[in-house]
């Protein structure tokens, strides 16, 4: 009998959906408020594509679904909230490209996204729900904004301040007691009285958390819009597939690199992947080198920062970009340019009349300046190390730098005398961190040992409209804050995109009256009481980055969240997504808990305690090739040289078996491409290839259609039953049959000739062995995060229940709760004919105990008309009564029976004989 699941999961869906919102999170009550019986599990921020969900997402949400359905279960309080970072470039792009106001998309983007995701039974805090760009929100977002540019690190303390007690301290000390290594003035108190509203300014700049500088960024023409590294592949926008370029311009930044340190100590306090903490620990590059001082021609020293051996011994010349100070000045440059490609990418050289001696060869090394940003430069620097770098080989080759190839020099030791003067390069030396002194080398140029790091403070500038408006207006060029109580600045309401500049430049209401507190018509600045305001927007991180938070208190108007509840929940228990996050999202997360607990809004250093990374689900992508720059299809097996080929994704639902293109389909949905020729013998064969889903790749599959077909309890299995969650896993849609079968297998445990039925006899010692087996394992596997291989014991045990024909209630009930959060709706059903209160409700533990076989049965051999059939179990205290009525009920007897009626059961010495 199969089990009619479309009934079944449509009421149960319906019952969910209004019990949802409030089933987890409101258990706190004034009895139970111990952190210890918390659990906040989360979900990465999704973004509300147009596409919806897809299988790829659901893989994560199911199994977050799981555990908070233990979990609560377990008699946890639960809180497993779902939000969407709904602001962004993809949403601004779709709105340039069709016109629509990207609100409304966003809104009926999230309104799909809800659907399908409570469609699948996913019991979020639907009450909880937050969006980015809802102004409820960013308001919360521009207040921390406004937080860090209201503040400044001390780095003695070791904690973010106000900086109103910098100030204090500039009045009273000048900036001598003040560490800084950016700010080179130096000024006591009486200077600081004198400075004018400007250069005050300009110094607390060097401070602020959120400042503004100049910085070289990455350009994308195309977007008109700063992008950041994570936005960018091989050089090329990743939303579009653009050029992008390094850019000098003055942008909002957010002084990350103050917390450094505290992000290398907080991983000893978190349980993360290790290949997230080593990509962290990566990006973060802390480097231990020398600060070396190159004396030039012009009695002036470039200082050289050295952190490996070879650099000192094999560097031939010297690279600096074109902004760098030491050059600023220079006029007598080689008239000639140089073109170089190195590593597939093309830069201009000019030779300057500048060099140095290099220190160990005496050899001449010549300064060159580069009009683009050369390779992995630091601070504007870049070392030509031939003898060591491909790369550097070959430029050495195309500007006729000789290279000298027998490079041998002894390491200096060190003198006693100047070890003992110089404790930190003694310790450098004696742990072999560094050793970089040589013989030839005189100690003078040694200027410092420094340790460095190659993260940068974080641009925080967007030239979008679709980003929360960054609340600062400008008077005289000093950028003041909008008040908090006036928060949130609002976007416009519709967007006018400009070429290049941001889309906020070309409104006519965006600019502030100082007095009356409000934004008010450009056409009133008058930089007396109406000024400009900042018309950047924030980057899609900046919502992102502290929503966990926010969760915790939603509706707050007053506050960012309740001292209180944040004292509770703290921070997150179980945290699970994506791996691509390691060095963006994660990083920055982690960052502003850090500045929040420093200004005492919550009490936690981590955002998130334990890390799980959930793998990608792999399908089949389907290209076209076509000839580049002729309207040319070919098929595939035609292809004699790819140099001249473009290969463009289209959605697999328009190919054919053996991967052959449906052409009329595709030029019906495709109408550019109504002109162009397909070269092709008889059929025109496209290129296949397993990647990662993704609506980029054109091969997402929406779980809509597998959920109508095969159930969406056989579609929350067949997910977790793929793979380990954390490993990529290949999606095959037919085998979801085999979960389906297994499904229809449960049911008709509970079931004889399609009726209901189980008894409440006692379990044999195998039937109690299986069950016991199987509790062992699935709380194992609840605590490791590990599903597929409870899915297969869940298979094993009720194959084996089958054969032991098995439909007692004392093995199937625990069965029916230990299996629930991976099969709501099918359990849910079982659950209430099984006489139940909401399965939802359960106590686990009642239920899930592991029992002990008692030896306090008689074994009867049971005869139908004089011949024996089989023997069975009942309890010694069992009379005639009790037997007849199991008898009556037993699933083996009513199949013998064969509907006959029973004349008479006679009981004689343990043995029964039912006789027709």
């Amino acid at each position: 009998m199969k089990y009619n699941f479309q009934t079944i999961e449509k009421k149960w869906n319906k019952y969910y959906n209004i019990i949802n919102s409030s089933k987890s999170y409101t258990n706190i009550n004034n009895n139970n408020k111990n952190n210890n019986n918390k659990f906040y599990i989360l979900d990465m921020f999704p973004y509300p594509s147009g596409y919806g969900l897809h299988i790829g997402h659901a893989l994560g949400y199911i199994a977050t679904d799981i555990i908070s359905k233990y979990k609560f279960l377990n008699q946890y309080n639960v809180l497993h909230p779902i939000g969407f970072d709904s602001f962004g470039l993809p949403t601004e792009q779709y709105s340039i490209k069709t016109g629509l106001i990207p609100n409304i998309t966003t809104k009926n983007n999230i309104i799909k996204y809800i659907k399908q995701l409570k469609n699948l039974e996913l019991s979020f805090n639907w009450d909880k729900m937050i969006y980015t760009s809802n102004t409820k929100y960013y308001k919360w977002t521009q207040w921390i904004f406004l937080q860090l540019f209201n503040y400044w690190y001390d780095y003695k303390e070791n904690k973010a301040k106000n900086i109103k007690i910098l100030i204090k301290y500039f009045e009273k000390y000048g900036n001598h007691r003040i560490y800084n290594k950016n700010l080179n003035i130096k000024f006591n108190s009486n200077d600081w009285i004198l400075y004018n509203n400007y250069k005050k300014e300009n110094i607390l700049q060097y401070f602020r958390l959120a400042f503004r500088k100049y910085s070289i960024v990455n350009w994308c023409p195309k977007l008109g819009t700063v992008l950041a590294n994570d936005e960018i592949i091989n050089n090329r926008s990743e939303r579009g597939d653009y050029p992008v370029y390094k850019k000098k311009t003055i942008q909002w930044h957010i002084r990350i690199t103050t917390y450094i340190e505290r992000l290398l100590i907080g991983f000893h306090k978190i349980n993360w992947p290790n290949n997230i903490i080593n990509n962290q620990i990566k990006w973060i590059g802390k480097i231990i080198g020398i600060n070396f001082k190159f004396k030039l021609n012009n009695n002036k020293y470039l200082n050289l920062f050295l952190n490996k051996k070879y650099q000192i011994l094999d560097f031939t010349c010297i690279i600096l970009y074109k902004d760098h100070k030491l050059i600023k000045n220079i006029n007598n440059l080689h008239n000639a340019s140089i073109n170089v490609s190195i590593n597939n990418k093309n830069y201009i050289l000019k030779k300057t009349n500048l060099y140095g001696k290099h220190p160990l060869s005496n050899n001449l090394i010549n300064i060159y300046i580069s009009q683009k940003i050369f390779n992995n430069m630091q601070d504007m620097i870049y070392l030509v190390t031939p003898n060591y770098n491909v790369y550097d080989y070959n430029l050495c080759q195309q500007i006729n730098l000789k290279i000298n190839n027998n490079i041998k020099y002894n390491k200096f030791i060190f003198y006693k005398k100047y070890l003992k003067n110089n404790k930190t390069l003694y310790k450098l030396f004696k742990y072999n961190i560094f050793n970089l002194i040589y013989k030839k080398i005189n100690l003078y140029y040694i200027e410092s040992i420094e340790i460095k790091y190659k993260l940068h403070d974080a641009v925080y500038s967007r030239q979008r409209y679709w980003g929360e408006p960054i609340p600062i207006y400008y008077k005289n060029n000093i950028p003041y804050p909008i008040p908090y109580s006036k928060l949130p600045l609002l976007l416009p309401n519709n967007l006018i995109p400009k070429d290049n500049k941001s889309p906020l430049s070309n409104y006519s209401k965006w600019a502030w009256d100082e007095i009356n507190q409000q934004i008010v018509n450009t056409s009133l600045i008058n930089n007396i009481n109406i000024f400009r305001l900042e018309t950047d927007t924030m980057p899609s991180w900046a919502g992102s980055n502290w929503y966990f938070i926010r969760f915790i208190d939603n509706n707050n108007n007053d506050n960012l969240v309740n001292k209180e509840l944040i004292k509770y929940w703290n921070n997150v228990d179980i945290y699970v997504g994506g791996k691509e996050h390691s060095v963006g999202h994660l990083l920055y997360s982690r960052i502003i808990t850090k500045f929040l607990k420093d200004i005492n809004i919550i009490n936690f250093e981590e955002p998130f305690n334990k890390l799980y990374n959930q793998g990608m689900i792999l399908s089949t992508s389907y290209r076209i090739p076509k000839i580049i720059n002729k309207k040319i299809f070919i098929s595939n097996e035609l292809i004699k040289n790819n140099s001249n080929i473009q290969k463009i994704y289209i959605n697999n639902n328009l190919i054919k078996n053996n991967n052959e293109l449906n052409i009329n389909k595709f030029l019906k949905l495709n109408k550019k491409y109504l002109n162009y020729k397909f070269l092709k013998k008889q059929k025109f064969y496209c290129i296949n290839k397993l990647e990662k889903m993704s609506k980029s790749k054109s091969n997402i599959i929406t779980p809509d259609h597998i959920c109508t077909k095969y159930g969406i309890d056989a579609f929350r299995m067949y997910l977790m039953f793929l793979g380990p969650i954390n490993k990529d896993k290949t999606w095959i849609q037919n085998n979801i049959i085999g979960i389906q079968n297994l499904l229809n297998k449960f049911w008709n445990l509970f079931h004889i000739n399609g009726i209901f039925s189980i008894n409440n006899n006692l379990p044999t010692k195998e039937e109690i062995i299986l069950l016991n087996n199987t509790i062992n394992i699935f709380n194992k596997n609840y605590r490791s995060f590990i599903f597929n291989t409870s899915i297969s014991t869940f298979m094993i045990t009720i194959n084996k229940l089958i054969k032991l024909r098995c439909n007692k209630r004392s093995i199937l009930e625990p069965l029916v709760i230990l299996i629930y959060p991976f099969i709501p709706y099918i359990t849910s059903e079982i659950w209430k004919l099984l006489g139940n209160k909401p399965i939802y409700l359960t106590n686990y533990n009642k239920y899930i105990k592991l029992q002990e076989f008692k030896e306090d049965s008689l074994k009867y051999s049971v005869f139908i008309n004089n011949k024996f059939k089989f023997k069975i179990n009942f309890p010694k205290q069992y009379n005639l009564d009790h037997i007849k009525q199991n008898i009556l009920n037993n699933k083996d007897i009513i199949l013998l029976l064969k509907n006959q009626n029973i004349n008479k059961i006679i009981l004689n010495n343990k043995i029964i004989n039912i006789l027709l």
